[in-house]
This record gives C-alpha cells, structure tokens and sequence, in this order.
C-alpha cells in the first residue's frame, strides 16, 4: 500500500488454524477499510492439469510407497532422484540441509511483484 499498489493477494492455507480465508479477509478489511474478494481454488488452479511425465511419476512413487508398505519399511517417504523414485527415511528428511532456492528466482519474483 506503501509503494501505491491498489490491489494485493494473500494466501491461507487450507485448514482452520487461523479461523480461514474468509475470517482473514474480514480482518484485513476491518484493518485497512479495503474491500476483499475470496478466492478457494480447485486443483486445476493450484496445479494445472497432469502432464505425462506428472502421471508417471505418480505411478512410479505410488508403487514404490506400496511395495515398501508390503515389505514392512516404514518410517519412509518417496522422492525422486535421477528421475527415479527412491525410498528416503523421514529421519533424513528432517534432519538433513536441504539445497539453497535459486537467488535468480527470487531476484525475479522481486522485480516481477514491485
């Protein structure tokens, strides 16, 4: 509102703990006497629709996730590594450093948003 912007997006996410999206957009308008419109996307907004690639991937993990089940591994989660799914223990996912996003990205998103 500072730099002029007459219009802005605020993203809830799903679930009650903040009492919604309708109950957040309420309070901004009481805060900031600005009117508000909801939005509650579907999947094909969040997502667009699957490619070829996004339903082999899906088949590929839902198989592995089945086949570690039967066998008793669990503790698990599906990830893909060199195209292909793999078996990461959660412990591991928790713990471990995870890649820096890409400052070109967000450098971008910057610039794109002011």
């Amino acid at each position: 509102m500072a730099r002029g912007k007459r219009s802005h997006i605020i993203v809830v996410a799903e679930g009650e703990e903040a009492g919604g999206a309708f109950v957040v957009a309420r309070h901004v308008a009481e805060r900031f006497n600005h009117p508000y419109r909801v939005v509650v996307l579907g999947h094909i907004q969040r997502g667009g629709s699957p490619t070829a690639m996004d339903r082999i991937v899906a088949a590929q993990s839902g198989a592995l996730a089945v086949e570690a089940l039967l066998a008793g591994r669990t503790g698990m989660m599906i990830g893909i590594k060199g195209g292909l799914p793999v078996e990461v223990p959660l412990i591991d996912v928790v713990t471990n450093a995870h890649p820096e996003p890409r400052r070109d990205l967000i450098a971008l998103a910057h610039r794109i948003s002011g």
